[in-house]
């Protein structure tokens, strides 16, 4: 009899152990499933409350609080992969802000969402730059890495800057000018050529620089236009 409770007891031990060496998942909203113990984070004592803008920043009180479901675009529609991308970028960036992981371990996709790493864009001829498109004050600027990693970009108000291989010489500089025609490319400043693309055009070709932008409200029809 008592080696047999041994035995029940071994097996028990056994069991809880296999049981918490699983990966386990939570579901923040409805479609979007969000791992709560990824590798970076299993050795997390306190687990943050579920529902919570600790657990995710789409929840009341977190920083993307009210625009994980709808607000995309103008007319506030959105589709359900961009839902998707919120809320799961949304429970990055809630251990990201409260420290438990570092800007290394947010996944690339969720990296327009990190703090603007400072930098200093190209200065803009002002032969060039209208008075009316000219900021008086400097607006935060905003980097991300995309296109498969080979150019990184970033962005200082409508001002656009492109360094090809990352290696910290911005070669290509654009407007990104208010547009509600597709195609048109009519309102680019004097001094400033229609590139023929409008930020419509990266919906499925690069997903994630189309994101970046229209998080920071730029809308399917604006236009980019080159600078010389």
């Amino acid at each position: 009899m008592r080696h047999r409770l041994i035995l029940c007891i071994t097996f028990i031990i056994a069991a809880l152990f296999l049981y918490t060496a699983l990966p386990v998942y939570s579901q923040s909203a409805p479609g979007n499933v969000q791992p709560t113990n990824p590798p970076a984070a299993q050795s997390i004592s306190a687990a943050p409350e579920p529902n919570t803008s600790n657990d995710n920043e789409c929840y009341t009180g977190g920083t993307m609080a009210g625009k994980c479901d709808n607000g995309f675009h103008a007319d506030g529609s959105a589709t359900g992969a961009e839902v998707e991308w919120a809320w799961k970028c949304g429970w990055y960036m809630a251990r990201f802000n409260d420290g438990t992981l570092t800007r290394e371990q947010v996944p690339d996709e969720c990296g327009i969402l990190l703090p603007g790493i400072p930098v200093v864009p190209r200065l803009i001829p002002t032969s060039l730059a209208p008075t009316a498109i000219v900021p008086t004050a400097t607006p935060a600027t905003f980097c991300g890495v995309f296109f498969g990693g080979g150019y990184t970009i970033c962005l200082t108000g409508i001002f656009i800057t492109q360094d090809a291989g990352n290696d910290g010489s911005f070669e290509e500089s654009w407007y990104i000018i208010a547009d509600n025609v597709a195609g048109d490319g009519g309102l680019c400043p004097a001094g400033t050529t229609y590139s023929g693309s409008e930020v419509g055009n990266y919906t499925l070709s690069e997903a994630n620089f189309y994101n970046f932008l229209v998080t920071k409200g730029f809308k399917d029809t604006d236009d980019f236009c080159s600078l010389p």
